[in-house]
């Protein structure tokens, strides 16, 4: 039987957390075995009505709790392509979904139908949607940027590149003042506030393009990343990690390009280079150990990591290659690239990956406790939690026993090193008993008093009972011994192990499963 790695404790009511940490929730996973198209999955969202809606490389699922339903080009006219790589819905209750080929499809009652110019929307082809944060759509297409309101699309910018928008967009993003900022292929960057626009086309004479990302930190400054590697595999030194301010913008100095990644608090930036991180203050300074990337010249490994929406109020998390980064640095990791990323209203953070199914991690009302947590192991038998809250764990080897407080208010204290512990129980007087491989004892603040066993030594103790006149009841190797007001009675006939747990667990039993009267000792 595999040994008990941790221990797990119910939370009381009052100290049950807002937000649970993800790293103490049950995990679901759902792959093809369970209805889903394909394990390769490209995002994931929750619409008005609760459904989860699921974007694969072979159709579109929704998802109720239990089955999904798949939505193709073989069972959906007008879906013109099963690979999906993004969702959007709308205020208005659209779903939009987004293709490979750069097709844009409204889908709404199982229906589908690609937009285009007929509902305002020019162009060749889409190049990126982006939710906008009033609960709209953003469309760039090769001509412009359109915004969906009122059943039709309308350009916020439109040329050809023309003087509109100087280029193709990559990337959108809006501020905290609800300025847009619009990242190009080739073009730079361009802020819209107010209907005005302001062009960042170049750093120092050179042409700032191969926008990758645009975010801001908790300072207000307005960070912009370019993909540093040109198409021979050439380094560009003129890309990398720019910052905005005001109408500047500054090429920021890590010592090497660095492409955008995410923020944490007090404006500090997250640089992922290669699949690790490291941690940059103001843009200058390397905040942990930069060496494990020395060397590193995989340009295509290079990947960003996003700041994700996480629970209100709660932690805010970052998408690497294979992982998700908490803010105050656990790393959640998985087989395969975590693409969709939905905290649903209920607190339970769903994973889409590329390749191994869909990723379930939902609140439970358990915390698991271990030596990360600060016990001295992991391996735990007997556990018991005392009237003061006072938690006694022992681990399944003669290491003795372990005093703490969940909240932290008592550290693990080590008691009674170098014994086996078997058994613990606290009777109605507050008094807290420890069976052990070599007798009973009944534990004070920081030592035991050992109780002399009637008849024999080294008795192990596998369990300890109050019955309901207050009699003390331990079972032992091969007898059972009761402890009451009059003395000690000693019950000799054999017990099999599954007798002596069963029969202290289950109270007025024991008296039922006498064969001989007792023998008493005064």
């Amino acid at each position: 039987m595999a040994a008990v790695t941790a221990v797990i404790l119910p939370f009381c009511v009052g100290i049950i957390a807002a937000q649970p940490r993800i790293d103490s929730m049950v995990v679901d996973v759902w792959t093809t075995a369970e209805g889903l198209p394909v394990n390769g999955l490209t995002d994931v969202i929750q619409s008005q009505n609760g459904y989860l809606w699921i974007s694969t490389w072979d159709g579109l699922a929704r998802f109720d709790g239990v089955r999904f339903t798949v939505y193709n080009r073989g069972n959906t006219p007008g879906l013109p392509d099963n690979r999906i790589t993004k969702l959007v819905e709308t205020r208005d209750g659209l779903l939009w979904v987004y293709t490979e080929h750069n097709q844009l499809v409204a889908f709404s009652a199982g229906a589908a139908r690609t937009v285009g110019p007929a509902d305002g929307l020019a162009g060749r082809e889409v190049t990126h949607i982006f939710p906008d944060s009033d609960g709209g759509l953003l469309a760039a297409t090769d001509v412009g940027v359109f915004s969906w309101a009122d059943g039709m699309f309308h350009p916020l910018f439109r040329g050809s590149p023309g003087p509109g928008i100087p280029g193709v967009p990559s990337v959108m993003f809006r501020d905290r003042e609800r300025r847009l900022w619009i990242g190009m292929y080739e073009g730079g960057v361009l802020r819209v506030e107010e209907g005005k626009s302001t062009h960042f086309a170049s750093w120092r004479g050179r042409p700032l393009n191969s926008i990758t990302g645009i975010n801001q930190d908790d300072a207000g400054r307005v960070w912009v990343s370019a993909y540093p590697w040109q198409s021979n595999r050439a380094l560009d030194l003129s890309r990398g990690l720019f910052l905005i301010q005001g109408d500047s913008i500054e090429q920021v100095n890590l010592g090497r390009p660095g492409r955008l990644a995410a923020w944490a608090s007090d404006a500090e930036l997250v640089v992922q280079i290669g699949q690790g991180w490291i941690v940059v203050r103001d843009g200058v300074r390397f905040h942990g150990d930069p060496s494990p990337f020395a060397g590193e010249t995989d340009s295509w490994n290079w990947s960003p990591i996003p700041e994700i929406p996480g629970p209100p109020g709660g932690d805010r998390w970052y998408r690497g290659w294979n992982y998700l980064l908490r803010e105050d640095g656990f790393l959640l990791t998985f087989p395969a690239h975590p693409y969709g990323i939905l905290w649903d209203r209920e607190g339970s953070l769903w994973v889409g990956t590329n390749g191994d199914g869909l990723w379930r991690y939902r609140p439970t009302p358990f915390r698991t406790y271990g030596t990360a947590e600060g016990l001295p192991f992991n391996n735990v038998y007997p556990v018991l939690t005392d009237r003061s809250g006072t938690v006694w764990t022992a681990p399944q080897s003669e290491d003795g026993l372990v005093r703490w407080m969940p909240d932290g208010t008592r550290p693990p204290q080590r008691l009674l090193e170098g014994e086996g512990v078997l058994a613990l129980f606290e009777d109605r007087r507050g008094q807290v008993w420890v069976g052990t491989n070599r007798g009973v004892c009944r534990m004070g603040d920081s030592a035991c008093d050992w109780l002399a066993l009637p008849g024999y030594q080294a008795q192990r103790v596998f369990a300890v009972y109050e019955d309901r006149e207050d009699g003390l009841w331990f079972a032992g190797d091969d007898k059972l011994l009761r402890l009451g007001a009059s003395g000690w009675s000693v019950y000799p006939e054999a017990l099999t192990t599954s007798t002596r747990h069963r029969e202290l667990a289950s109270g007025p039993t024991v008296r039922r499963t006498r064969q001989a009267p007792p023998q008493r000792r005064r």
